[in-house]
């Protein structure tokens, strides 16, 4: 499910989302909403905030690190200071889209502020899905980039003579920011913004709440985020770090007893890679088995947008943002 799903948070309170029809919805009963909004607000709200504000800290901590005069020569330093810069804005747009849902405070400064209103809309909503690409993709794009140093040494060899450290960096940092606005120019046109009685409040555009287009709308997350942001990117993060695992521990045995700071340099920082996607595989995979899940389901589906975009998602964002404090 999409990381932006939390406007139906907010959507769920209103009437004609509040009844739910058992042969519809499956077991969406209203007991099994209270407690779902209970969850809500201590897991989306209290803990995921709790979580950004460790991230903030921790993601400035590693940007300053990274980027001191002698990490920075290396173009993986450079990658891992890009990926940080991308996991704040990630928590700095997302944190506000999901506790606006959750906590009362922050809903009623969106609701009493036109300016606030109008910076969620065209904001803080797209670019929330858009930075939540942008971190899976720059992820991938540093496991490409060791993946090639170490299985493909004279080729990485090669590229580091011809290239400078700015232009490698810049190879992969282009074609990520191209692709997460690429595939998220919907979510700049899904919601509206009404005010009513003197407070702003947040919807799905009309086009969106068509019973029709929701139904085609699940159907299309086969492709995204399903395949663009689960399946695909981890197929790709599994197989080269299986290789990248195998040409280390092949290296390490034909180097035995010999000293090659080169090489060893490279495999430490492959090490450091194997990490950071293995902790992205491991928060990433229950939302990655939930967006296949609803796709399967697709008809057994209710065509509302209440039951499409419900609560699955709710239960990926705490390992999600968690990934982006490590």
């Amino acid at each position: 499910m999409s990381e932006t799903g939390s406007l139906h948070s907010s959507m769920a309170d209103t009437p004609q989302n509040t009844s739910f029809d058992l042969s519809i919805c499956g077991n969406l009963t209203t007991e099994y909403v209270k407690v779902w909004k209970q969850y809500e607000y201590w897991c989306e709200g209290v803990l995921f905030s709790s979580l950004g504000l460790f991230g903030l800290l921790s993601n400035m901590a590693s940007i300053i690190t990274l980027l001191s005069q002698d990490m920075r020569k290396q173009t993986f330093n450079q990658l891992l200071a890009v990926l940080s810069a991308i996991d704040i804005m990630y928590i700095i747009f997302n944190v506000p889209v999901h506790t606006n849902a959750t906590l009362d405070t922050v809903n009623h400064w969106f609701s009493v502020s036109s300016f606030l209103s109008k910076v969620y809309v065209y904001i803080l909503y797209p670019m929330s899905a858009v930075s939540f690409c942008a971190s899976i993709y720059m992820t991938l794009a540093v496991t490409v980039e060791r993946y090639i140093a170490v299985c493909r040494p004279h080729q990485y060899r090669t590229i580091s003579q011809t290239m400078s450290n700015t232009k490698r960096m810049l190879v992969y940092v282009i074609p990520v920011t191209t692709l997460s606005f690429a595939l998220n120019i919907p979510k700049f046109m899904e919601v509206t913004v009404t005010e009513n009685n003197g407070t702003n409040e947040f919807d799905y555009s009309q086009t969106k709440r068509d019973p029709t287009f929701v139904f085609w709308y699940t159907l299309s997350l086969i492709w995204h985020p399903t395949l663009t942001t689960g399946v695909l990117p981890f197929i790709g993060l599994v197989y080269m770090n299986m290789h990248i695992f195998l040409k280390i521990h092949q290296s390490r045995q034909i180097l035995s007893g010999r000293r090659n700071k080169q090489r060893q340099s490279e495999f430490n920082l492959a090490i450091t890679l194997i990490s950071i996607v293995l902790m992205h595989i491991v928060c990433n995979a229950l939302r990655v088995f939930l967006g296949v899940l609803v796709v399967a389901l697709v008809g057994k589906l209710c065509r509302n947008i209440s039951c499409v975009f419900s609560h699955p998602s709710s239960l990926c964002r705490c390992p999600s943002i968690l990934h982006k404090t490590c």
